[in-house]
């Protein structure tokens, strides 16, 4: 099965015990009989199926909220610079493939976030 949307295309293998239909806009996916495995396929594909496609159209957001006096989230580059009351900062590394952006919400707050088409890409 292919996916494709504004952020890019994604192909995605369907088991043979699912069946997948396109009608009137939605996907619809049915096990081919009702056995355990095929119904297990048919919940497991409906999730990757339903991830891709929020992949291809808006993506994932992780945000990150700091809050307290004297810690900070800087971009530098491809790095998330974290100042968190350690001896040493700490840098994060973006994921390929990823945008990053950083934001004074409040006078002692800082937020970063990171948007990705795969969830994948943002998990620590």
């Amino acid at each position: 099965m292919n996916i494709a949307g504004k952020l890019g295309k994604k192909a995605l293998a369907i088991p043979p015990d699912v069946l997948v239909a396109v009608s009137e806009g939605k996907v619809v996916l049915t096990p081919r009989d009702m056995s355990k495995r095929a119904r297990s396929l048919w919940g497991t594909t409906r999730a990757l199926v339903a991830t891709g496609i929020r992949g291809v159209s808006t993506g994932f957001t992780a945000n990150l909220e700091i809050n307290g006096v004297g810690y900070r989230a800087n971009l530098e580059g491809k790095n998330l610079n974290l100042q968190l009351g350690f001896s040493h900062d700490i840098k994060f590394p973006f994921p390929r493939g990823s945008q990053s952006r950083s934001a004074r919400s409040r006078p002692r707050s800082r937020s970063a976030g990171l948007t990705s088409r795969r969830s994948a890409r943002l998990r620590p």
